[in-house]
């Protein structure tokens, strides 16, 4: 399983001035393996005390470096993004992207789109030697890091599960990096780095997007709402369609249908397939049903987009004539048909009226060629078969 926790960086921010000083621990600061030191080039605490916001509920394991970045804002560009304003840039990225983010296309996004107002504008790599994460940490006030672990592993008191997470590097002390994951500081030894540590990264952030121009103002983000449905006519029974629903700038998003047969509105996700069983038409006849979908962004502006979907009634085929069969043919106008049932009473044939005498009487499925051309397929049948043979 992925692991990604939440990081913080110190960087430059363009146009504002961020001072970061060295700071020594916190009294009674929960720091996990904490080696205390005096404060030098060889023993930095950083900012030991900061308290990280929770931005769980926003992301799966796979996606936490995006929510990982706005941590790093929260401490870089002294600002914290709102968790409403991050729901926000989680929907577009995963429109951009599909999914959790690799590096990147984490660059990438922050770049073009940005995080809560912030753009990022240069990003580089970092050495891993212990000399040059001294180095930077010391002069940039924290780093980026990835870990990577084939086994689980112990950093602290903290127990890490084996794979990839995001850390971040604010301090150091002789025994190693201090390191933040999931929220929580913790003292690394130098041999875990040595044997852990993949890349780093000090990124810079800035409030001017990359194509220049003022920033989009927290909670004026664009939002838009779109809808459709497959199949787009489905018969007057009933049946299940699917509707994709795509938006940007939305955190809630509603669907409701007209005329009403759920529950009035209903939450539904903001991007997305989402199956709707649509029930028989109460007069069986054809008729419309649109749906609409609305997008919701956390400032209250919204969107809104709808769909129709017809409802068609069977109608009876013209009269045909055949020198073999009488009753009805009933097509299907949608579903595969498996089963057809039926219940009659068996004639009583007059052999010695008529000794050639034969009737059938059965239901069946296909065996019927349609005046355009092809037919329903093969002729399943079940019944009674009568006949007289020399009179008897």
């Amino acid at each position: 399983m992925s692991r990604f926790a939440s990081f913080l960086a110190g960087a430059a921010l363009v146009g504002a001035a961020v001072v970061l000083a060295p700071s020594a621990a916190s009294a009674g600061t929960p720091v996990a393996g904490l080696a205390a030191c005096p404060h030098s080039h060889a023993c930095d605490y950083g900012p030991i005390g900061h308290v990280f916001p929770d931005y769980a509920s926003l992301c799966s394991e796979e996606d936490c470096n995006f929510i990982a970045a706005a941590n790093w804002e929260g401490v870089a560009a002294g600002v914290t993004p709102s968790v409403a304003l991050l729901m926000v840039d989680y929907a577009d990225d995963h429109q951009t992207f599909g999914g959790g983010l690799s590096m990147p296309a984490l660059w990438a996004y922050w770049r073009s789109r940005g995080l809560d107002g912030r753009y990022l504008t240069a990003v580089r790599n970092v050495g891993l030697t212990r000399a040059r994460v001294e180095s930077e940490v010391y002069a940039h006030r924290a780093i980026i890091a990835r870990d990577v672990t084939n086994t689980p592993s112990d950093v602290g008191v903290q127990r890490f599960g084996a794979g990839t997470a995001l850390l971040i590097v604010d301090g150091y002390t002789p025994k190693g990096p201090l390191v933040v994951y999931q929220g929580r500081t913790m003292q690394m030894t130098w041999a875990q780095w040595r044997a852990q540590a993949r890349a780093a990264w000090l990124p810079t952030v800035t409030t001017t997007p990359s194509g220049g121009g003022p920033a989009t103002p927290p909670g004026a983000y664009p939002v838009t709402a779109t809808v459709t449905a497959s199949p787009e006519e489905i018969p007057a029974s009933g049946g299940t369609l699917t509707l994709t629903l795509t938006s940007t700038g939305a955190t809630t998003c509603t669907l409701s249908a007209s005329p009403q047969f759920t529950e009035g509105v209903q939450n539904v996700p903001c991007v997305g397939p989402h199956s709707v069983d649509v029930p028989a038409s109460s007069s069986g006849a054809s008729g419309v049903i649109t749906f609409t979908f609305t997008a919701t962004s956390p400032s209250g502006a919204s969107a809104t987009a709808t769909v129709s979907v017809t409802q068609v009634a069977s109608v009876a085929p013209a009269p045909t004539a055949s020198s073999n069969w009488s009753g009805y043919v009933v097509p299907s106008s949608s579903a595969l048909i498996t089963e057809a049932a039926g219940q009659w009473t068996v004639p009583t044939l007059d052999c010695a009226a008529t000794p050639a005498g034969h009737v059938a009487t059965w239901v069946g499925i296909g065996g019927v060629a349609w005046a355009t051309g092809g037919s329903s397929g093969a002729l399943l049948q079940t019944g009674v078969d009568s006949a007289c043979s020399g009179g008897v």
